[in-house]
């Protein structure tokens, strides 16, 4: 006996009852929470990369009400979400440190006399060149 356009809703509506959905869908890997809160006007689920791996986790609290909002205008103009543009301003704030630091490792270098007065002598020399 062929099956009739309701048997096989029925089916169907009564597979997915007992069908066990998972909990998170998992999403493609160039999407971000923020790109789903946008669609659907409220986060639904976090990102299935979120889990995979094992980092360590960082809370920050009492965060002054101007500073977060500044934080979130930020990754919204640049598209991303608060993680990833708390991660990356703390990135490049190490990078700085480390740099000062790296520079304040090396010998100084005596230049006989004051920096400034060596650059006014040798724009002296070049100003009648460009004239």
């Amino acid at each position: 006996m062929p099956w009739s356009f309701l048997n096989v809703l029925l089916f169907l509506f009564f597979l997915c009852l007992l069908w066990p959905f998972p909990a998170k869908v998992p999403l493609p890997h160039f999407a971000n929470a923020s790109m789903i809160e946008e669609r659907v006007g409220r986060l639904v689920f976090m990102p299935a990369s979120c889990e995979d791996h094992d980092m360590a986790n960082l809370q920050v609290k009492n965060i002054p009400d101007d500073l977060h909002e500044r934080l979130r205008r930020h990754a919204r103009e640049n598209h991303c979400t608060l993680s990833a543009s708390v991660l990356a301003a703390l990135e490049r704030e190490l990078a700085r440190w480390e740099w000062r630091k790296h520079l304040a490792r090396r010998p100084t270098t005596s230049l006989g006399a004051p920096a400034a007065v060596l650059l006014l002598e040798e724009r002296s020399h070049r100003d009648p060149e460009i004239r």
